[in-house]
């Protein structure tokens, strides 16, 4: 029977050459693939020799326990998470900084980019 120690330089090997193939989805499903593998504190093993949170390798045991959670292909997460659009929140926001940066401006036709002698604080 391996030692503790052993066990966990194990963990951090395999961690080590299979983390650069996953995204952070596949990372915490392997995590606690490990995890339930080692039974009784596998967990802090697991955690002791990834680096990964405790929180992180829970997360990934829930849902290897659900049911498995369609996404859509190219994404690793659901959609509609994460900070909505300033502009959602505030229609006329576009509209106000071109009225704010019109007079300023100083471009040329040819280009999409737009100089203003105005600095973000004067505009903020």
């Amino acid at each position: 029977m391996k030692g503790k120690d052993e066990t966990i330089e194990d963990i951090r090997n395999k961690f080590n050459q299979i983390q650069p193939f996953l995204n952070e989805r596949a990372i915490r499903i392997w995590c606690a693939t490990e995890a339930k593998a080692l039974g009784r504190g596998g967990k802090a093993m697991v955690c002791n020799a990834t680096g990964i949170s405790w929180p992180t390798v829970a997360k990934g045991m829930k849902e290897l326990a659900a049911e498995p959670v369609q996404v859509t292909p190219g994404r690793i997460r659901r959609p509609g998470g994460g900070r909505k659009k300033i502009t959602k929140k505030d229609t006329t926001l576009l509209q106000d900084l071109e009225a704010l940066i019109d007079p300023s401006t100083r471009e040329d036709p040819e280009i999409a980019l737009r100089w203003s002698s105005k600095s973000t604080i004067k505009l903020a």
